[in-house]
């Protein structure tokens, strides 16, 4: 091996080591403070996973008619994990659900790692990952570490856009692709409307974006001359994905609404635009990350 490559090797592993070594710091500080206090940190919400998951173990199956869904279906969801770890530790759901939130971190964390590396940030996108698996704040312990009912949407969002970044890298392997992409955003759509507003829906206004620059740069000064080459390509796959979880919601709200009982988003309705909701909304984005109220600056919560 040349010195140069060796030297070029060493520089990788400088820049690679701290934020894995966070990572898995995180990860086990998070698995370790949940396998201790998790018997206390226990709420209806929390329970009810473990509730389901003993009545499909009992039943069969992943979906049960004896089971009121909240807010939407459980579909392609937390239950996954949490039917076996509880198959596992059938007389102690403490351990069953360290063992579900253990997991479920775990596919979290690698999803996430796997969206940086076809994103191609380099080295420093592990801190992205090293960062989040941190207890960063007490609204993200309690909504991701805690309840891990958001992860299988940030699953399936890592995982749609990662697969749309290597479409976009790609010359060839279109059908690929698009039965890929038509695949994964159909069983989003199947789950919740969630990842199409978060996801779809953004993605389709970014390529149209995109396109209408590359029209109209003859008449405005407008260059973009590093997106000229996705543009079309990203309208495409983005259209596709839409319409794909456009199918899969279509399915939720037309087909699985017969067979199981939920309240699905059909119900909901939109309250008057206000900029106080919107200041209100970016507080609480804040308040995630510990700025609360009461909070002493120094302290752990508060750093």
């Amino acid at each position: 091996m040349s010195k140069r490559k060796l030297k070029l090797d060493e520089k990788r592993l400088d820049e690679l080591f701290p934020p894995i070594l966070i990572l898995i710091l995180g990860y086990v500080i998070t698995v370790v403070y949940f396998a201790v206090n998790g018997e206390k940190l226990i709420t209806s919400d929390f329970s009810s996973d473990l509730v389901l998951a003993n009545l499909l173990n009992r039943e069969g199956g992943l979906l049960s008619t004896n089971w009121y869904y909240s807010a939407e279906i459980i579909f392609l969801d937390t239950q996954f994990i949490f039917k076996p770890a509880l198959a596992i530790f059938p007389d102690n759901w403490h351990y069953a659900r360290t063992l579900a939130v253990a997991i479920m971190m775990a596919i979290y964390l690698g999803s996430l790692g796997w969206f940086i590396k076809t994103s191609k940030i380099g080295p420093k996108g592990l801190w992205a990952v090293a960062f989040c698996s941190l207890p960063m704040g007490s609204d993200y312990l309690y909504n991701v570490t805690r309840s891990t009912c958001y992860i299988p949407n940030f699953v399936f969002s890592f995982a749609m856009i990662g697969v749309l970044l290597l479409a976009l890298q790609k010359n060839n392997r279109v059908v690929l692709y698009t039965i890929l992409l038509s695949v994964i955003s159909f069983l989003s759509g199947l789950r919740t409307m969630r990842t199409i507003l978060q996801v779809n829906i953004p993605l389709v206004a970014i390529a149209v974006f995109m396109l209408l620059c590359r029209l109209l740069s003859k008449y405005i000064d407008i260059h973009p001359s590093r997106i000229r080459k996705i543009d079309k390509k990203l309208l495409y796959y983005s259209v596709v994905m839409f319409v794909s979880a456009l199918i899969g919601y279509a399915v939720n709200v037309m087909v699985l609404i017969k067979h199981y009982y939920y309240t699905n988003f059909d119900s909901s309705v939109l309250e008057a635009f206000s900029l106080n909701n919107v200041i209100s909304v970016l507080g609480d984005i804040i308040a995630v990350f510990g700025w609360h109220r009461n909070v002493e600056t120094m302290s752990a919560e508060g750093v």
